[in-house]
């Protein structure tokens, strides 16, 4: 392996250009992704999909995906820079928004499949895409401080918009016609997507230095602090995971809430993100950012337990919005802040994209399978979202055992000074 010399510096005002065009890539990326994130598993489910076939629709993406993103670096490698290197993955992922719109033109029997295969094939340039633009996210933003304020913005931007298309969706499916009323939804959806693409291939970033000299090889593996990264980043999504697949049932099948309903589900779960996503940024300097991931997936673990132990619509919207605001502190802010402290921004970069990705993607293989394998062994869904909600528990645990067991060992430490 040859290492390439440090990449030159972008200039203030196009770091201030890229932080624009961030914010409006996720804006409108939110819109689109309500369609696939609040409807997707509710149109599978009118179209007569089992358990086992919900769990199937996240998880072999998760699978796809996980390979795929083996291919980031040599990928990456084929292009002057990051962005010119995101232009065809980032436009084969948002594939996604379109394929589901022909599901209903096919036999019954097929429909489902079709949106198996659909999520499943996009999922291929996805993995590819994720790890390249967390690469990107850097090189963009090289300023540690203000990368933070990003992601916060960013979080923000996305659950505003994603809180407005869910809504929108929403109120059109409930007025609308079956399957209809989906199919103009997904094309409205890739239209924001298309938008999203737009502003990411605006960004600017250095193009790769030349190879300099050989080098040793890049193992993430080998580092312990990536090994805990790792661990927690996969543990906290399959926990995390494991019972979303299995809400839009136990609200649609067993409680017989309506489209209209899991559209002011979305709306109160995305406001609340929105919402915690102003108070992040003070929050990690108090807590730092494994007490961020502690505290979210704390929260996310109360959330399953209301949702498994109420039929109630006001206590299922307060669980509603206490997981969306947790999720988006422990994970999309908590984990990112906690995975740039502990990984390189320079030479192996994409390495570590790479393997905290492949955990990722693991991760949310095995999570979506461990619900759905359950309720469809015929285990009740109350027993199962408290078995998710267990599971949430233990991955806060996780997260903060290695953060006990480091005060301790400093306080141990502090404690023999004084006493020399």
């Amino acid at each position: 392996m040859y290492t390439r010399a440090l990449p030159q510096t972008i200039s203030q005002s196009a770091e201030q250009a890229n932080f624009r065009n961030l914010v409006a890539d996720i804006a409108w990326y939110g819109l689109a992704f309500a369609a696939t994130s609040r409807f997707l598993s509710v149109y599978a489910i009118r179209m007569d999909a089992t358990p086992l076939q919900l769990g199937l629709l996240t998880g072999l993406p998760a699978l796809m995906w996980l390979g795929s993103s083996m291919l980031s670096s040599w990928w990456a490698n084929r292009y002057p820079n990051v962005v010119q290197a995101l232009r065809w993955p980032t436009l084969g992922m948002r594939m996604v928004f379109i394929l589901p719109l022909f599901a209903p033109l096919l036999p019954a029997n097929l429909q489902v499949i079709w949106l198996i295969l659909a999520t499943t094939l996009t999922a291929i340039p996805q993995g590819i895409s994720n790890v390249i633009f967390m690469d990107m996210l850097r090189k963009a933003m090289p300023n540690a401080d203000r990368l933070t304020v990003l992601l916060a913005r960013r979080s923000l931007a996305l659950n505003i918009t994603l809180a407005a298309g869910a809504l929108t969706f929403g109120l059109w499916l409930e007025a609308g016609p079956f399957p209809i009323n989906y199919m103009l939804m997904f094309l409205v959806a890739f239209c924001a997507a298309f938008m999203s693409y737009r502003a990411c291939m605006r960004l600017r970033v250095p193009n790769n230095p030349p190879v300099t000299h050989k080098a040793p090889r890049v193992r993430p593996w080998s580092r312990p602090e990536f090994r805990q990264l790792a661990m927690i980043a996969f543990v906290m999504h399959v926990a995390f995971t494991s019972i979303n697949a299995i809400i839009p049932l136990r609200l649609v099948e067993e409680l017989n809430f309506n489209e209209g309903f899991m559209a002011l589900f979305g709306l109160v779960e995305l406001g609340a993100a929105a919402l915690i996503s102003l108070t992040v940024p003070r929050a990690a300097k108090a807590l730092g950012s494994q007490g961020l991931i502690v505290a979210g997936m704390a929260g996310t673990a109360i959330a399953a337990v209301l949702l498994a132990l109420s039929s109630s619509p006001v206590i299922i919207l307060i669980a509603a919005g206490l997981s969306g605001a947790a999720w988006t502190m422990g994970a999309a802010i908590g984990l990112f802040s906690f995975f740039n402290e502990r990984t390189p921004a320079g030479e192996g970069s994409v390495q570590y994209a790479t393997a905290y990705n492949q955990s990722i993607g693991l991760a949310l293989f095995a999570g979506p399978m461990i619900g759905s394998i359950l309720a469809a062994s015929g285990i009740s869904l109350v027993v199962v979202l408290l078995t998710g909600g267990l599971m949430r528990f233990g991955a806060a645990i996780v997260t903060e055992y290695p953060l006990l067991a480091g005060r301790l060992r400093a306080y141990r430490l502090t404690t023999g000074i004084e006493k020399q």
